[in-house]
């Protein structure tokens, strides 16, 4: 994550670049196997639980904003 200010061109932030779906994309097909589920909701339970110890809020947590990798289905 970058972000900055530049003159002329306001503010700005750079994400990494995630090759995947979002987990919305993911459900329009169709419900998830208990393990796939139980996999992704540790994985974003483990993620907001750091964020959460490092005093950040995320205040948007949904299906939409949640990204999985193509590569091995990590949760970002």
């Amino acid at each position: 994550l970058l972000f900055g200010a530049e003159e002329g061109c306001g503010c700005f932030i750079v994400y990494e670049f995630v090759q995947g779906e979002t987990l919305k994309e993911r459900l329009s097909r169709g419900a998830l196997a208990g393990a796939e589920f139980f996999a992704i909701f540790k994985q974003l339970l483990s993620a907001l639980a750091y964020a959460h110890s490092q005093g950040l809020v995320h205040r948007d947590v949904k299906p939409s904003n949640i990204m999985l990798t193509y590569e091995d289905g990590d949760v970002v």
